[in-house]
């Protein structure tokens, strides 16, 4: 048995992939401790896992005091970069990370969690680092600026700059993705290795929807999902307001998940009725995408790879981060398309989901892929090449 650091940085799609893994890695007898956000750590504690808060809480209340991060179309500027470093309290998270892993054998670092390094260059501690991002790792890296300031860190610890100290080639890079999604290029990083996808089956277990939710999905033909998870996105009450019209033009029923976005009926401008349109808190994605027409939602890995497995059409609303090389995917693999969430009609939304969505072509592409990504098992490949590791 090891014991076992697995620490990850972000918000819940960052960090339901780690907390699958943990239970995995229990259960195959190792010692597990899941470093990271202490706004997410209650999900593992359920899932019964021991936990060490890293760094300063980021829930759902941070990201909604700043939601300008979760936006890319526009660049950054270097003043507001310097302002998401702060945020992300990197010193904190390697102070805290430090200590969780004194007596460790293996530190399972997200590509994220950017005190991972710090602490395996500090310590000499074995290290995986987990990628689970399905774009390029090349194209994932941080710009000059970010490199400016984690130089600047490192230099505060008496680190040498990047370029001189860490080898990222020298370790276990896990790519917590599917060939089937996309085919991965290693060229400056050939100890990297495609697992497949990492879907924690556990989730849904015993799940059950309350009766309003349940009595929804069975009073008529499969409805829609919005579905924005812990993506921040603008002008609430225009997207609702454009989406309900949108499924009200291709004659579909919607259900709405709140999210951080905090999507409510109070923010509407337009009249619903119960029959046509039902918003909802959490569901465990892998029971409730089965049970919809289409996923409309912000372009997540881990959204869309629930959502791929299950066979279901996706449109993506690409914010940010790696969301715009998923919707490239999604349209290239003919699984669905991709839109642009500024200049969206309810028209045209509603003619992106007739034309290239909701079609029987498109649900046997993704019906196909589907069958591909089922027959991959990524946590335990993961977990075998960790041991491999040890």
């Amino acid at each position: 048995m090891a014991r076992l650091v697995l620490s990850s940085a972000g918000t819940w799609g960052d960090f339901l992939p780690f907390i699958a893994l943990g239970k995995l890695l229990q259960a195959r007898g190792h010692e597990v401790r899941l470093a990271g956000n202490p706004a997410i750590l209650g999900a593992a504690v359920g899932a019964g896992l021991r936990t060490i808060p890293c760094g300063k809480p980021y829930g759902k209340v941070e990201a909604q005091a700043e939601a300008a991060f979760f936006e890319e179309w526009d660049p950054h500027s270097r003043a507001a970069l310097r302002q998401l470093w702060d945020k992300m309290d990197i010193e904190g998270n390697y102070h805290d990370l430090l200590f969780a892993c004194r007596d460790a054998d293996l530190l399972i670092g997200s590509w994220l969690q950017q005190a991972a390094p710090l602490v395996h260059e500090r310590l000499g501690l074995p290290w995986v680092t987990v990628v689970l991002q399905a774009a390029p790792i090349e194209e994932t890296q941080p710009g000059p600026d970010w490199q400016d300031f984690l130089d600047e860190f490192r230099g505060q610890l008496g680190l040498p700059a990047v370029a001189q100290g860490l080898d990222w080639s020298r370790d276990l890079m896990l790519l917590a993705s599917s060939r089937h999604f996309s085919e991965s290029h290693f060229t400056s990083f050939p100890q990297a290795r495609t697992t497949g996808f990492w879907f924690d089956d556990g989730i849904a277990a015993g799940w059950q929807p309350d009766p309003t939710l349940a009595g929804f999905l069975e009073s008529g033909p499969a409805p829609l999902l919005l579905n924005f998870g812990s993506i921040l996105v603008p002008r609430v009450s225009e997207v609702l307001n454009m989406h309900i019209q949108a499924s009200r033009l291709v004659n579909r029923r919607l259900l709405i998940q709140r999210g951080w976005a905090d999507l409510r009926p109070d923010a509407l401008d337009v009249s619903i009725d119960s029959d046509s349109c039902l918003f909802i808190g959490d569901a465990p994605h892998s029971w409730l995408f089965p049970r919809v027409a289409a996923v409309i939602h912000h372009g997540g890995i881990g959204t869309l790879a629930q959502a791929l497995r299950c066979g279901c059409p996706v449109l993506v609303e690409p914010y940010a981060y790696d969301q715009f090389f998923n919707a490239r995917r999604v349209v290239a693999l003919r699984v669905g398309t991709a839109v642009y969430p500024h200049r969206l009609t309810a028209d045209r939304l509603a003619q992106s989901l007739e034309e290239r969505v909701l079609t029987p072509k498109t649900r046997e592409q993704a019906s196909r892929l589907a069958a591909q990504l089922r027959e991959e098992d990524g946590l335990a490949t993961a977990c075998e090449l960790i041991e491999q590791q040890l």
